[in-house]
């Protein structure tokens, strides 16, 4: 008997309730019922691929994986599963893959027919093992199984696996049906999959197929597939990756995507040959985020080396995230060293990030002596974090001990944090107990910290979670009790999660739950929810629905969810649905996006033009500016030209300054300066700076600064405070500087207040800024 004859019933069918459960559970509410979720539904148009032709022959001997374990009789696996589960959380996946692998070949059919109605964990772990050892012997027979059976994201994991198992027998064979399939986002994770495996075997084989696929250079897939090269050759030969590397034109792609990969192979080989071939990488933000990811490995090795080159970093997120990494491996090694150089910095936000990085650890080894070096720091937002995070370790070991401490805190925000940390923490473990514990909470506190408490609870048990919330009264509590089962509850059940949503009033909560269940269960099973949505009497919970439900439906079936959208009537609905078929399709081809969006009415296309600019821009910002000069001038190149200068200023801030300056004067161009500014500020300040002394004093510079400021006033007020005094226009200047002094008092009062002393603020503005100043440090 072959594997095929074996398979008898469904793997991952979702089993709802019969028509009218829904509407008979709860018959005395008088508000609308949802239509009844109904999984019998045939696959969406266009969805079919072809099916699998191996070009090598393949039989058992291909199973690898298997080979010397011992075999496990399928009437034992029920308990073995729960045996797996119910050990140590973080040895359930390799328990898990373990028992895929004592499965005889002949009976995963019945395996995967037994493992039908069980867990994510369980879905995604074992099953994925046992679709990719089939896949290796039989890729055919393991694709009309999960083309059967798995729909939305299950669908995904299954082909993915599937195809690794046959990639690793043959590669070939297995590269030549996914240049078959349909160019979208699924299929540019085939594409991934096949770079990675082939990578392992020949990764210049690999990187010629990728470059042989029509489009490649121009579509989301190229970024994401010469990662998975790089990432695999850089783990066996980065010396050979870098120099590889050196050869390629990165201009369109994630260029620290590829260089991350490297900078860790290389650390581990020779540190000093990392370091060197940072340093001939051009300047800019690429090669500094290559330093930070090189100073944040090193710390592992060398963490006093790492800190000293963490200085010579411009100042910006690199440069905190390096010291950050630095800092909390050197207090693993010598605590009072590390805080020596921590005490010694000015403060700022360098300072603050480091005594949040080490924080952490020394709250788990040493509790009690970081609680006493915590309550000696200055009162500020740096304490506040520093014994919340106390509190969270304190939770872990024992959570009532450490609310008993918690509780003998001044009453203010730190208190607060500390006891929403350490219920968050003991609902993870004990969610019974934590849910008791709540009546015994302040009434604010409780508000705050319900949600979270039920949110772990419905990890496990979101039944009996959905109920308990059920059952509290309308108000915000239930509302964000509400928001943090929907998710838990979409994904189990989402019968059960209609029919919650179906038992709450019209309002907030149930529009929000709606969505969250859609969104969610639109990725597992696209065909069933769309159906289900379809059901739907025109109005207002459609409309969210369809919302919600637009970005899965565009990114599985284009085709089908165009076609549907361009039937719907005017509304949000419609336009979020057209947007994101926009943004899937120019994510694979622009080119072929913009004669799609041709086909839509003029008067809808403005939205539609903007979400391609994005998506291309993402892959190639060059060929984005380009097309959004040929748009007219206007609201529509306005919004469009802001989405390739986002997208742009993210790799390369100064290119993208550059073309937004050839615009002609006037919004589009003011509003697109304005976006790279903030940009390149929060990541690189000095270069941001350099750049802005450069421009002319005038209006639009006016608005640049005030930019620029917003990006630096909470992580760097200090450089904000330099700047906000050379706007001309008296009214933007003194809202600016209130804004920097507002945020600068949170972090270094006395450096704060002899600047603010020194402003042009009028003095009503001066005394109005210290009496909140007084107000805040009073509620800490």
């Amino acid at each position: 008997m072959n594997l095929t004859q074996k398979f008898v019933i469904p793997l991952l069918l979702v089993a709802f309730v019969a028509g009218g459960v829904v509407g008979r559970s709860l018959p005395q509410r008088k508000h609308s019922v949802l239509p009844l979720p109904n999984a019998a539904t045939n696959r969406l148009a266009g969805s079919a691929w072809p099916r699998p032709k191996p070009t090598a022959r393949l039989n058992a001997s291909h199973d690898q994986s298997a080979r010397g374990t011992e075999k496990i009789d399928l009437a034992n696996l029920a308990a073995a599963i729960n045996q797996a589960l119910n050990g140590p959380r973080q040895k359930r996946h390799e328990a898990l893959l373990k028992l895929a692998q004592q499965i005889d070949l002949h009976d995963i059919p019945a395996a995967l027919q037994q493992s039908r109605n069980v867990s994510r964990e369980v879905r995604f772990t074992f099953v994925n093992e046992l679709l990719r050892r089939w896949g290796a012997v039989d890729p055919t027979a393991a694709f009309d199984f999960v083309e059967k059976n798995c729909s939305g994201l299950e669908r995904d994991s299954a082909l993915n696996a599937l195809l690794r198992g046959w990639a690793e027998v043959d590669i070939a064979g297995a590269a030549a049906w996914v240049e078959k399939l349909p160019p979208n986002q699924r299929r540019a994770n085939l594409v991934n999959a096949v770079c990675s495996m082939w990578a392992q075997q020949d990764p210049l084989a690999a990187l010629a197929w990728l470059d042989s696929l029509p489009g490649s250079k121009n579509s989301n897939l190229a970024s994401q597939s010469y990662m998975a090269i790089f990432s695999e050759w850089a783990s066996r030969d980065p010396v050979a990756a870098a120099a590889k590397l050196s050869e390629i034109d990165l201009k369109g792609h994630d260029r620290f995507s590829l260089v991350y990969p490297i900078v860790s192979a290389l650390i581990d080989k020779d540190p000093e040959a990392a370091q060197k071939w940072i340093e001939g990488l051009p300047k800019g933000q690429m090669r500094d985020q290559a330093f930070q990811h090189f100073i944040s490995q090193l710390a592992n090795k060398d963490p006093e080396k790492a800190i000293a080159l963490s200085q010579t970093l411009p100042a910006g997120a690199n440069r905190l995230q390096s010291v950050r990494s630095a800092i909390s491996q050197w207090a693993q090694n010598d605590l009072p060293a590390a805080l020596k150089w921590i005490e010694n910095l000015n403060a700022g936000p360098e300072k603050n990030a480091a005594f949040e990085s080490i924080s952490y650890g020394w709250a788990q080894s040493d509790p009690t002596g970081a609680a006493e070096y915590a309550a000696k720091l200055p009162e500020g937002s740096t304490r506040n974090r520093f014994m919340s995070t106390i509190a969270s370790s304190l939770g872990q070991q024992n959570p009532q001990a450490a609310l008993d401490w918690a509780n003998q805190m001044p009453t203010g925000n730190a208190k607060n944090d500390a006891i929403r940390n350490i219920m968050s923490g003991w609902a993870q473990n004990d969610p019974a107990s934590a849910i008791a514990y709540l009546s015994q909470l302040p009434p604010r506190v409780r508000n705050e910290v319900t949600g979270q408490v039920v949110g772990q609870w419905a990890q496990t048990d979101p039944a009996a979670a959905a109920e308990w919330v059920k059952q509290l009264p309308p108000g915000k509590m239930q509302q964000d009790a509400l928001r943090s089962i929907s998710w838990q509850l979409a994904e189990n059940s989402p019968e059960k999660a209609a029919e919650l949503v179906s038992s709450l009033p019209p309002g907030q909560s149930r529009r929000e739950m709606l969505g969250q269940l859609v969104s969610s269960w639109g990725r597992r099973d696209l065909n069933a929810t769309v159906a289900w949505v379809q059901q739907f009497p025109e109005g207002t919970e459609k409309e969210t629905a369809l919302q919600n439900l637009s970005w899965p439906w565009a990114e599985a079936d284009p085709d089908g969810a165009a076609a549907f959208a361009q039937q719907m009537p005017a509304g949000n609905g419609r336009k979020n649905l057209l947007e994101n078929v926009a943004r899937n399709l120019a994510q694979n081809d622009p080119r072929n996006a913009l004669t799609w969006a041709q086909k839509i009415p003029e008067t809808e296309r403005e939205p539609i033009y903007a979400a391609i600019a994005s998506s291309w821009a993402n892959n190639s910002p060059e060929e984005a500016a380009k097309f959004v000069a040929t748009l007219p001038a206007g609201e529509t190149q306005n919004n469009a030209a802001n989405q390739v200068v986002t997208q742009w200023a993210s790799n390369d801030p100064q290119a993208a300054a550059s073309w937004a300056q050839n615009f002609p004067a006037g919004p589009t161009r003011d509003n697109a300066l304005q976006n790279v500014i903030r940009q390149w500020g929060q990541n690189d300040p000095a270069a941001a700076a350099a750049w802005l002394q450069k421009q002319p004093q005038d209006a639009s510079r006016d608005q640049l600064v005030g930019a620029f400021t917003d990006s630096m006033a909470y992580s760097y007020p200090e450089i904000a405070a330099q700047w906000v005094g050379t706007i001309g226009d008296e009214r933007q200047r003194n809202h600016r500087i209130e804004q920097v002094a507002m945020n600068w008092l949170r972090q270094n009062e006395p450096a704060a207040l002899e600047w603010i002393e020194k402003t042009p603020l009028p003095a009503d503005a001066k005394k109005r800024l210290l009496q909140t100043q007084t107000r805040r440090s009073f509620v800490h």
